[in-house]
């Protein structure tokens, strides 16, 4: 089985972004368990305020460095700049 180098950077990109919307989805998680918590709303989540504080920033960390990638990879296909070694 033959692939297009473009083929298959776009399926590294569709890789990248499905790993970005995981975070983010522990992200809004994250932010609504604190959110209630700092209300006052009781909630089943185990973790500490620090915590969860601990785990946006990194999760958003991850998220930034995956779009840096994501974009540098669609900058590649759109001039052709990338060779598989």
């Amino acid at each position: 089985m033959k692939f297009e180098l473009t083929e298959l950077l776009k399926y590294a990109t569709k890789g990248i972004q499905a790993d970005m919307d995981n975070y983010m989805v522990k992200i809004k998680r994250a932010e609504r368990y604190l959110s209630n918590r700092r209300e006052g709303i009781s909630d089943k989540c185990p973790k500490t305020e620090e915590e969860l504080i601990n785990i946006i920033d990194s999760c958003a960390d991850k998220v930034n460095k995956l779009s840096d990638m994501k974009d540098g990879l669609n900058w590649s296909m759109e001039i052709g700049d990338l060779e598989l070694i």
